[in-house]
């Protein structure tokens, strides 16, 4: 018998399934997981994991880290919360595929989500992208294509609805980026040009997803008042063409909407006694983010960045803007009238001027003698769009009730946004077992199940997710009563604590708590 290379003894190991913790050895030869609770044998490197929790390397269900996971230095969020594997290209927004005048249009409008974009950002392929990370990995990703990264490429900039052939090229570029191994489609609602789709186009993305099994995650058009609305326009596409469903970042916005998790959740079980495949993830916090642009009535992203800009500067426009933001858009969610301005702060810019940061809308006019809107439209003309925002407008309640659901895995929904932004992407998997294991809400088991195994499993990242031999040893090995976030709003980027040592395909990335510098991170792709 051959003997391990490694052998990870004394710790708590929960595998990923559910099932309770137990005690034995994980042994990795070869980059995999060799054997599972067996006994302790001579290795090259022994690492004694007394007193330490011992899980399958953790599973970010729902990032946008398609350009960061190319800069190593924009990783340590991940490696320090025990992450090894994320899933990109969430929301609509992706770094690929993207040709022609569209290119700099998406990646522009996508920079309060994706972060800054440099030149040679941006890939014609699923291939492209695989390229430009080849050895460069710490950690593995895996891909969605974006809604707006297809109609980019095949309309180039603007919102307005593609003809018959228009849509007919976007199903075969799908079809190819689906053939080279990516996991699905994202759609983003809330966001151009997802907000003034319509459903014909939709239907036909979502057939050439189910051909290959693949799945497509939603960011839903409305997740305030018309939330069971809006979950309905999804499960009537699924309910048509049998395609699997993801509801990213599952929650209620809102301050007159708290308790209405009750009847999503409802809606979303309902969904599955009729056969639908409906999943969710969420993220640990009673606060969201995203960038100030989705702020602005759909009309006014028509056209890119560039037009917004325009529109922004011309004061009839202004005043049409302050019209619908009064008395609203069908099938707009407006987050000023349904979370108010004072929950709307600034949370990233790309000049990072200390003056606006961390300031509410409100208080910015205020200060400044307008609306709250004409604030808005002075900070995103001066950053030329790059503005990133908190809302405040979650409940709690809703937030444990969704996390404690059965169909639910985690998903941190990190930004990239230039400067400070969020703590989820410094911090939502250790705040998520600091809030919930510690506290006593969740066993460990079901907690780690969340992070791992339930989230490869929806995906079909095939290998991954569990403590089994034959097994990717991703692995994390934390000291469970000291892992916890540092990360918070007054100051979103301080690293997590607790994790001693993380593998990424039986490398180490992080041992004794220091990064190693190793990048043996994978493209993972549907199998």
């Amino acid at each position: 018998m051959r003997l391990p290379d490694i052998q990870i003894r004394g710790g708590t190991l929960i595998d990923g399934t559910g099932a309770a913790p137990f005690s034995g050895c994980v042994d990795i030869t070869d980059g995999k997981i060799s054997a599972v609770g067996g006994p302790e044998l001579p290795a090259r490197e022994i690492i004694d994991a007394s007193g330490l929790t011992v899980t399958p390397g953790f599973i970010d269900a729902h990032t946008h880290a398609d350009l960061a996971a190319l800069r190593p230095e924009e990783t340590d969020c991940f490696l320090y919360q025990g992450v090894t594997s994320c899933v990109c290209g969430n929301c609509g927004f992706s770094a690929f595929p993207l040709r022609g005048e569209g290119r700099e249009a998406h990646l522009r409008y996508a920079q309060g989500v994706m972060g800054p974009y440099r030149a040679e950002d941006g890939w014609d392929s699923f291939a492209g992208y695989q390229t430009a990370a080849a050895g460069i990995l710490p950690l593995n990703v895996a891909f969605l294509v974006g809604h707006g990264a297809l109609r980019a490429s095949v309309m180039g900039a603007g919102d307005r609805r593609p003809d018959p052939a228009e849509t007919a090229a976007e199903c075969t570029l799908l079809d190819q980026q689906l053939a080279e191994g990516v996991l699905g489609l994202s759609l983003g609602l809330i966001y151009s040009p997802g907000s003034t789709a319509a459903r014909e186009e939709f239907l036909a993305l979502a057939e050439t997803v189910r051909r290959h099994d693949a799945i497509l995650a939603v960011h839903l058009r409305d997740e305030g008042a018309a939330l069971p609305d809006s979950m309905e326009e999804i499960f009537s596409i699924a309910r048509q063409t049998g395609v699997r469903v993801e509801l990213s970042h599952h929650k209620v916005m809102g301050l007159r909407n708290w308790g209405l998790s009750r009847t999503s959740l409802a809606l979303a079980e309902q969904a599955r006694r009729e056969g639908l495949r409906v999943g969710l993830d969420a993220y640990p916090y009673d606060a969201a983010c995203s960038t100030g642009l989705v702020l602005l009535p759909p009309w006014a992203l028509s056209g890119g960045v560039e037009r917004t800009m325009e529109l922004l500067a011309d004061e009839a426009a202004l005043a049409c803007m302050e019209r619908d933001l009064k008395t609203g858009v069908p099938g707009w969610e407006n987050l000023s009238a349904s979370c108010t301005w004072d929950n709307l702060i600034i949370a990233s810019l790309a000049s990072g001027d200390g003056q606006v940061l961390d300031r509410s809308i409100a208080e910015l006019g205020h200060a400044w003698g307008c609306t709250p809107l004409r604030a808005l439209a002075r900070v995103l003309l001066r950053e030329r769009g790059a503005v990133s925002v908190t809302i405040r407008g979650m409940s709690r309640a809703d937030v444990d009730r969704i996390l404690a659901h059965e169909l639910t895995v985690l998903g941190s929904d990190g930004l990239f946004s230039a400067g400070a932004a969020h703590p989820r992407r410094y911090g939502a998997f250790a705040h998520f077992y600091r809030t919930y294991v510690h506290d006593g809400q969740m066993a460990p088991e079901l907690a780690i199940a969340r992070m791992t195994g339930r989230t490869a499993e929806r995906f079909g990242l095939q290998g991954r997710g569990l403590l089994l031999p034959g097994y990717q040893a991703d692995l994390a090995i934390f000291q469970a009563d000291a892992f916890r976030d540092l990360a918070d709003f007054s100051a979103p980027q301080r690293l997590a604590v607790g994790m001693e040592t993380v593998f990424v395909n039986g490398q180490a990335v992080l041992r004794g708590g220091v990064k190693t510098g190793a990048r043996p991170g994978q493209i993972l792709k549907k199998r």
